[in-house]
């Protein structure tokens, strides 16, 4: 059922405003108009249950000042000396956020127990496997980094929306068996069209439906890619988003909660089970005000008790042993400048850290083993031997891989990735094998065909390229091109350098072209080449990249404004507009490290010894050619410590 207020009828939403409380009275009709996630943009909704009306809280509070960091800080470091805890408590980059900031960051809503969720089915998870399981795994280190770059949410509820991307990131890397294809998915796609959420104002993984069957507000199925909707870190209008690639759980995938009861912790054994089989695990955690601090180590919080308020990724896990506890491996939604960049360590039994675990599925829920994809899918007749990948769910030590019933030499990677050995005698002339997996207690997963194909003889030709164009320092794309005598070998090249290529068929091929392929202005080269199936190369085509003026940028505020003399390394917010990627900002007009957040937004790190003494100095920021320039300068003090500046 709909949580959203727009799906009611215009009788029943009369009929709850007569009787509403006080808080309600007021609301104008436009607050239950359906397309932003349940809530109604900026300036519009009054619902505080939704966080409607929310705009950037981060860009807009008065941050906390240095004297009042440092003591809180000192505070939760006392804390963690009394208790002898396993953290460090320091100046982050939610350190100096007002408590009522931090808190909107915390977007989880808790489900009604007696409504039933979508669990999952009964022997999903063989938690007896967990016998052969290493004492630590981590998705970032098995057999490549199988999760996505940490993001940053700001200050708007849409921890959930992240989380659920996130692992969402992680599956569809496995699910194409390519570790470094790193999808940058819209996460605001949930938060403006997930009509069952509240946007900024919270949500559940219940979300993971809009990645599965559920019409969102856009009128189709599935996130996008974040360049067609990128985050805003606020509640706006779904849009049309019908010039867009969908990105959605492929056929006979699927997502459950491991607990019928959402609100209650599984074991650690399923977690951990359900990582290991299926990948990163969505999780709730209560995150108390001393988790803004925390800058590395595994985090404790003796007698923290509260209902869980923030949504994370578990990616894997580790054990302490001089505490002789294990932890969780978690991937947080805050930035890099939080955490161990952006990433966190947590004792199993601490936070109700757990709850609401939810995941995704491949296909088949059965026990024994089952294959999703098997990589390559074709080779040519009389090739050389290679190695066949075979990706997929429930393998277990000792599993094998067969060809036609014969076995292959085969290492297990993983509980998803098998990889066998495939010799030529085997693709010495045209034909189809079935391929298998066989656990060892004799369990056998349906099968793949692999094609042995006749050497190609054609050389392929390019007809047509889809865009033709791009612009210079823009958004990566997918390259469409179309022609002839395209086989599964068939390899995109983009100004004589590889792409990994999809081949739809013989006359039609796809390629992620990355933002850095289009840097820089001028003409890329466009070939296909099928020399991996005994053919040749294409005739040339060409994409023009043209070159865009940067704007002079603009300063408008800094956070903090101000420091003290001997505190080390510092991060200040530097906000106003015009910012691009590429920006500096210039410290007495010194480069220091930069981070783009956004055109209004952007992070430098303060060297230690630029705040040693007393002095007055400029901020600046920097935008490269073409065009840009040198933004107006912006005061910034550092005064000896015990001394204030006036507000």
């Amino acid at each position: 059922m709909r949580r959203n207020v727009g799906t009611l009828s215009l009788a029943l939403i009369i009929a709850v405003l007569l009787i509403a409380v006080p808080a309600w009275a007021g609301t104008s009709s436009q607050d239950t108009a359906q397309g932003y996630g349940g809530c109604a943009p900026s300036g519009v909704c009054t619902d505080a249950r939704c966080g409607c009306g929310q705009v950037d809280l981060e860009a807009t509070a008065t941050r906390l000042s240095p004297d009042v960091v440092e003591s809180n800080l000192a505070k939760v470091r006392e804390t963690i000396r009394t208790y002898n805890l396993s953290w460090r408590a320091g100046y982050t980059s939610l350190a100096d956020l007002p408590r009522e900031t931090y808190r909107a960051m915390l977007g989880v809503k808790h489900q009604d127990p007696s409504v039933p969720v979508k669990v999952r089915p009964p022997g999903t998870v063989t938690i007896e496997g967990l016998k052969g399981l290493p004492t630590s795994f981590d998705w970032r280190s098995n057999g490549g980094d199988w999760t996505t770059p940490v993001r940053d949410q700001r200050s708007c509820g849409s921890c959930w929306a992240f989380s659920v991307i996130g692992a969402f990131e992680s599956y569809w890397e496995r699910y194409n068996n390519n570790p470094g294809l790193n999808p940058d998915f819209s996460e605001q796609y949930l938060v403006s069209c997930d009509g069952d959420e509240w946007g900024c104002g919270g949500g559940t993984n219940d979300a993971f439906g809009y990645l599965l069957d559920e019409v969102g507000d856009s009128g189709g199925v599935g996130t996008v890619e974040e360049g067609c909707f990128p985050y805003e870190a606020r509640n706006v209008w779904c849009k049309d988003l019908s010039g867009c690639t969908r990105y959605t759980l492929p056929s006979g995938g699927d997502w459950f909660y491991i607990n019928s009861n959402p609100n209650l912790i599984p074991s650690v054994d399923e977690i951990k089970a359900t990582v290991y089989q299926y990948g990163p695990v969505s999780v709730y955690i209560y995150a108390s005000d001393n988790l803004e601090y925390y800058d590395g180590g595994i985090y404790e919080e003796p007698g923290a008790s509260g209902e869980t308020n923030h949504a994370v990724v578990i990616v894997g896990w580790g054990n302490d042993p001089s505490k002789g506890k294990d932890y969780w491996i978690v991937k947080n939604s805050w930035g890099t400048y939080w955490g161990e960049s952006g990433w966190f360590r947590i004792y199993t039994d601490q936070c109700r850290v757990g709850e609401g675990a939810a995941y995704l599925t491949m296909g088949s829920t059965t026990q024994g083993p089952g294959i999703t994809s098997i990589s390559p899918t074709s080779a040519s007749a009389g090739g050389q031997d290679f190695t066949l990948t075979v990706s997929g769910r429930n393998f277990a030590s000792g599993s094998t891989v067969l060809w036609d019933g014969t076995d292959l030499v085969t290492t297990f990677d993983s509980a998803a990735r098998l990889t066998a050995q495939v010799t030529a005698s085997l693709i010495a002339d045209p034909v189809t094998a079935t391929v298998t997996v066989e656990n060892p207690d004799g369990s056998s997963s349906s099968g793949l065909t692999f094609t042995v194909r006749e050497v190609a003889v054609s050389d392929p030709v390019i007809t047509s390229l889809d865009p033709t164009s791009a612009q210079a320092g823009g958004s990566s794309f997918t390259l469409t091109v179309r022609g002839s005598a395209f086989i599964p070998e068939s390899v995109v090249t983009w100004n004589g350098i590889d792409k990994t290529s999809t081949y739809s068929s013989s006359r039609l091929l796809t390629t992620k072209i990355e933002r850095a392929d289009i840097a820089s202005e001028g003409t890329a080269s466009v070939t296909v080449s099928n020399e991996a199936g005994g053919g040749g190369t294409s005739n040339t085509m060409s994409v023009t990249i043209s070159g865009r003026r940067n704007p002079v940028p603009r300063i408008s505020s800094l956070s903090p404004r101000y420091t003290l003399t001997g505190r080390g390394e510092l991060s200040v917010l530097v906000r106003g507009n015009n910012f691009v990627q590429g920006s500096k900002v210039r410290w007495n007009r010194s480069d220091r490290t930069t981070t783009y957040i956004s055109s209004t937004m952007l992070r430098v790190r303060i060297r230690g010894t630029d705040i040693m003494r007393p002095s007055s100095n400029s901020i600046t920021v920097y935008n490269p050619s073409p065009g840009g320039g040198t933004s107006n300068q912006y005061p910034f003090s550092v005064v000896r410590g015990g001394w204030s500046i006036a507000k």
